[in-house]
């Protein structure tokens, strides 16, 4: 499977917008388990323009097709520390690696050119999945944030994980 990570481009909010939503994501950010996300061509820019927002955005792409977003935050400058995020857009994607192989070469990215010395993320203690993604990729888990997301109307745990330049890590392939 060729999977990259290149910069945004003209199409992927068109792109986007015909992908839709999902729902596990929508509520993953925080919406009500019993709503309905909102998709159209206003959430897709939106969407398209906080990957272009972020210091490092790039757009995952899958065989020359739009399928997810990573992105990396400087959460302190000084000391070289990044937060990671990432999102594979269409369900029926998940599962099959991409994730895995976008964190491999964004690492390769934050501990190379950016010369960053940490990288963390926040991942919600339910999410089994990217757990496991992320454990694969060479992150550790640090902590446990107790009722830190607000999901509908209740709380959820998150776990912080993160990785340093230092640490072993699988090698990108």
């Amino acid at each position: 499977m060729d999977i990259r990570l290149r910069p945004v481009a003209d199409g992927d909010i068109d792109a986007l917008e015909k992908i839709g939503p999902d729902h596990d994501a929508y509520v993953a950010f925080g919406g009500a388990p019993d709503g309905q996300p909102k998709g159209g061509r206003d959430w897709a820019a939106g969407i398209i323009g906080r990957v272009q927002a972020a210091y490092f955005g790039r757009i995952i792409d899958v065989g020359g097709a739009l399928a997810g977003e990573i992105k990396l935050q400087f959460e302190n400058l000084t000391d070289r520390n990044a937060r990671l995020a990432i999102w594979v857009y269409r369900p029926d994607q998940r599962g099959q690696g991409i994730a895995q192989r976008a964190i491999a070469l964004t690492l390769d990215e934050a501990f190379g050119p950016l010369v960053l010395h940490r990288v963390d993320l926040r991942v919600l203690a339910k999410n089994t999945r990217a757990i496991r993604a992320y454990e694969t990729a060479g992150f550790r888990h640090e902590g446990r944030l107790r009722g830190a997301a607000k999901i509908g109307k209740n709380y959820e745990d998150e776990l912080i994980m993160a990785v340093l330049a230092s640490d072993d890590r699988p090698a990108c392939s």
